[in-house]
């Protein structure tokens, strides 16, 4: 199978697994648009809960220049985790990314209390070679006033192996959330190749919680 076939069955098994959400309480669909200066970007995440401690994810990522292909970025990755404990879980994950396929076994730990949330994995990531793998997410959420919250979001994700820092990413939102609408200022900085090739990216977002 060639890459923009496997691109093209996994975009499409998002589209299905996202019409899902009418259908069950167990899935969640959480599409994101943001418009910055140099790039349109879009990001979902789809979360099936088969049971409390079993978990599937689906993470899609595309951003586009606006006057060139060059600079594309897309990324595909479903993972199945498994409660080890209350804050542990165990997670593995196949996918497809600049610049070709890629399998994932990592460990998360989460922790929430109130609006805040820290997730924090580490694990190994085979693509072109063996690296390590570390994401982090941190959300602050608290309440303003009934129905409406600040909305405070930073991710990012760490590839290495023993001679150079292969691929990094880190986005920031800072904003509001109205019931089941966030929306603010978006911030994403993507770095490859030891940061020989850096992209930057800034703009307004708004995500859609189903």
């Amino acid at each position: 199978m060639t890459r923009n076939q496997t691109l093209i069955l996994s975009l499409l098994f998002s589209f299905l697994l996202g019409n899902v959400t009418g259908q069950t309480q167990k899935t969640t669909f959480t599409p994101e648009l943001v418009t910055g200066y140099r790039s349109l970007f879009y990001q979902h995440g789809i979360n099936h809960f088969f049971s409390k401690k079993l978990h599937f994810n689906n993470l899609v990522v595309y951003d586009t220049e606006y006057r060139s292909d060059k600079n594309n970025i897309f990324f595909i990755r479903n993972t199945l985790s498994v409660a080890l404990s209350k804050p542990l879980s165990l997670q593995t994950a196949i996918g497809i990314k600049n610049p070709g396929s890629f399998a994932t076994l990592a460990l998360q730990y989460q922790y929430q209390t109130g609006p805040l949330r820290f997730l924090y994995a580490a694990g190994a990531t085979y693509q072109t070679g063996l690296t390590l793998e570390q994401s982090l997410i941190l959300e602050y959420n608290p309440l303003l006033q009934p129905g409406t919250s600040a909305y405070f979001r930073l991710q990012a994700i760490a590839n290495t192996d023993f001679t150079q820092y292969q691929r990094g990413i880190q986005q920031f939102r800072a904003g509001l959330q109205h019931e089941t609408t966030q929306y603010g200022v978006a911030v994403n900085l993507d770095q490859f190749n030891n940061g020989a090739r850096q992209l930057e990216n800034a703009g307004i977002f708004i995500r859609y919680l189903f």
